[in-house]
């Protein structure tokens, strides 16, 4: 998940059976409405990246760079 989530931009990791951290966390995106609209907002930009149509176009653009060669 690490290679995924930027935490505090796309969301957030905490440690296994960490519970003090997830509710730390968890409280803190309560408290602070505007940051956790700005989180979500960069999730949902950042995860439209990641559909079967992206990767269709990312497979066909590769497979052009052999076609060029």
């Amino acid at each position: 998940m690490h290679d995924y989530i930027n935490s505090g931009y796309i969301g957030y990791l905490c440690p296994v059976g960490d519970v003090d951290e997830f509710v730390e966390v968890i409280n803190n995106l309560i408290l602070d409405l505007e940051k956790t609209k700005n989180i979500a907002r960069a999730a949902k930009r950042f995860s439209t990246s990641y559909t079967w149509k992206s990767h269709a176009f990312q497979i066909l653009e590769y497979l052009k760079s052999f076609k060029q060669k």
